[in-house]
């Protein structure tokens, strides 16, 4: 409308334009207003996952409305067995406090006198210094070189190495160390104030080394049963050898953990430690180094469900998106569902539920390709972007969805090998890593051995007196 078409219009006329305009304009306001704050909201989530994935320092932190969600009230269940202790045993000692006189008129005549037992359980903490004797010689008779042992020798030093320090308190310093990632500094401080003995941060250093070097073949042998075992959990993280840019891997199951620091987050490190052919089921997330590895895997349902929650949240407005991804939620969840009850039906119901969820997935998640070439046609045009990433992600693990299904002893997630990862980056947090690469094959050996060995319920202490012992006792080669 021009100029001069406005300039014949009634003044009732203009204002219903005006009225008609000023309605357009708050319309389109509004919905820049909603545009500003649905940006505002995908900028906030992009810094989030942004710095999510660089945050190597804690990949175990959970969002604080997320905890907040599902705080419970502390303590046990109600009507849970109630614990005390109780002493059955002999006492080491007996202490009779005799009720002699008053204490308040001085008189020795009492009425209605009870008598309270109660044991006390302490501990007595004190250095044993022990004066051994051994001796050497050759027999007359085979000359050969023989000598005595006992079981608290573990070195040959003589003179200034004569005084070394016992198996007990070896393992208590290694264990504080290797398992319980405590300073090297807070160690010395706990053994010389608690227990009376002396020994410095660099023997500490020194007396790790040499436990790594005597535990080697027990370290190879671990390595080999990692290689054999029927199912592996695999997972890395950042990790320090006197500068960032290395990694700490895991490699577990139920009956071992071996850990591996180096300086790659390439798949040639898998291929290293599990071989090229491994036969067993891997278990891993979504990183594209693990995927083709071996084939029979699994992939993390808890990475898998943690991305479709993402997606959720961004396609709220989208009942098509929503539909979907809640159908492919509810596959997943049903899956963990059928494996609990997999010893209580038949084989053959149980190999039809698993029938029924494969047929399933490739109803609700189409194939890469069909996602990379006809994503703009129907039905996937109408999906938003990031509901095709999250199908893109599904795809490309279509084949590894249900293998947990198939196998007893393998989980759907890969929350075993995250438990593994804890206590390293706890230590991490406390130590930064190592400094120099000894330092960190030291500590792989001792740390892998530790957890291996308490996960089976052996004695890493006479495993390492035996070791000594095996190490003293050697053939030496001529």
């Amino acid at each position: 409308m021009n100029d001069l078409q406005l300039e014949q219009l009634s003044k009732e006329e203009l204002i219903k334009i005006i009225l008609n305009l000023k309605g357009v304009v708050d319309a389109q306001m509004k919905e820049i207003n909603d545009l500003r704050k649905e940006i505002n909201s995908l900028r906030s989530k992009v810094e989030q996952a942004d710095r999510a994935s660089k945050r190597q320092a804690a990949p175990f932190r959970r969002d604080e409305k997320e905890l907040k969600k599902k705080k419970k009230k502390p303590g046990r269940e109600p009507g849970h067995k109630g614990h005390y202790r109780k002493f059955t045993g002999t006492p080491d000692r007996d202490i009779d406090v005799k009720l002699t006189k008053c204490p308040g008129c001085g008189h020795s005549k009492f009425l209605d006198v009870k008598k309270t037992e109660q044991y006390v359980q302490d501990i007595v903490a004190k250095v044993v210094t022990t004066r051994l004797t051994t001796y050497s010689g050759k027999c007359s008779h085979c000359d050969q070189e023989i000598q005595t042992d006992h079981p608290l020798k573990i070195s040959n030093g003589r003179g200034a190495a004569g005084t070394y320090i016992g198996p007990v308190a070896r393992n208590l310093a290694l264990n504080l160390d290797y398992k319980y990632g405590l300073s090297k500094r807070k160690i010395t401080d706990i053994l010389d104030n608690v227990f009376g003995l002396n020994i410095s941060p660099g023997g500490l250093v020194h007396m790790g080394h040499k436990a790594a070097g005597i535990l080697k073949e027990d370290f190879d042998s671990l390595v080999e049963s990692v290689r054999s075992s029927e199912v592996i959990h695999a997972d890395e993280t950042s990790w320090y050898v006197g500068e960032p840019k290395h990694w700490l891997w895991t490699f577990t199951n139920k009956d071992h953990c071996l850990y591996h620091v180096i300086n790659s987050r390439a798949r040639q490190v898998i291929y290293d430690i599990l071989g090229k052919n491994y036969e067993g089921v891997l278990v891993s997330d979504c990183l594209a180094i693990y995927d083709d590895v071996n084939e029979d895997q699994q992939k993390c349902y808890a990475h898998h469900l943690k991305a479709l929650n993402a997606a959720e949240e961004l396609v709220s407005k989208h009942p098509e998106d929503l539909q979907l991804i809640r159908a492919i939620k509810i596959m997943l969840k049903s899956a963990i569902q059928i494996k609990k009850v997999r010893n209580v039906v038949s084989k053959s119901r149980y190999k039809t539920a698993i029938k029924n969820l494969e047929n399933q997935a490739n109803e609700l998640i189409p194939s890469l390709q069909i996602l990379k070439n006809d994503i703009k046609k129907a039905p996937y045009r109408r999906y938003q972007e990031s509901t095709i990433g999250v199908l893109k992600r599904l795809s490309r693990q279509k084949d590894h969805l249900f293998t947990f299904l198939h196998y007893e002893y393998v989980d759907a997630t890969n929350n075993l090998a995250e438990r593994r990862l804890r206590p390293a980056v706890i230590s991490r947090k406390i130590s930064c890593g190592n400094k120099t690469d000894k330092g960190a094959k030291t500590w792989c050996i001792l740390t892998s051995l530790l957890q291996t060995w308490n996960q089976k319920e052996i004695s890493f202490k006479e495993k390492l007196t035996q070791a000594y012992h095996n190490y003293l006792t050697r053939p030496i080669p001529t």
